[in-house]
């Protein structure tokens, strides 16, 4: 299901393989819903854990999600501003609210595209923990690489023009 029009008010819900939630952000903002991509903002919004504690972000944030492959990123416009991909299921939309599988592995791309990947530990630990299927873990392992050559493309989102055109239509 398409989100059905532009600027809509929406949830983006970060959940587990066995489908409890992980983290939800409250206030967001769908700005392109286009085929296969989502692309919007949220700006100091409220998050809630899946403990149930509250915490605002502190930045304005562009957000890329995609319907068909398996990662997100989040563009924090701090300055220098940075990029969170998390690699997660393909995003769904489900009455005003977009999900996604988190993964656990992210990488955090900086404005000059170096980049980490963190949190390899976690992805073993729930891989045992929910037991992962191998096709999730053969989808994890090639998004990984997909994600590397998009960043040392870099491809859509990995790039100066992605940002500064999104910044411009989102906060000017």
């Amino acid at each position: 299901m398409t989100i059905s029009k532009q600027h809509k008010r929406v949830e983006i819900v970060s959940k587990k393989h066995d489908g409890s939630i992980h983290r939800r952000w409250l206030e967001n903002v769908i700005g392109f819903d286009e085929a296969d991509v989502v692309i919007g903002y949220n700006e100091f919004t409220p998050v809630m854990e899946a403990d149930r504690q509250k915490w605002v972000t502190d930045t304005k944030a562009i957000f890329y999600f995609h319907r068909t492959r398996w990662f997100n990123v989040i563009v924090m416009l701090t300055e220098p501003y940075y990029y969170y991909c998390n690699i997660s299921s393909p995003v769904m939309y489900k009455e005003r609210t977009i999900e996604y599988i988190d993964y656990d592995i992210d990488f955090i791309v900086h404005n000059d595209s170096s980049y980490e990947i963190v949190d390899e530990m976690e992805f073993l630990e729930n891989k045992r923990r929910y037991n992962y299927p191998n096709d999730v873990v053969n989808e994890v392992y090639t998004s990984i690489n997909s994600v590397r050559q998009m960043i040392e493309r870099r491809e859509t989102p990995f790039n100066d023009s992605f940002v500064a055109h999104w910044s411009r239509t989102f906060f000017s």
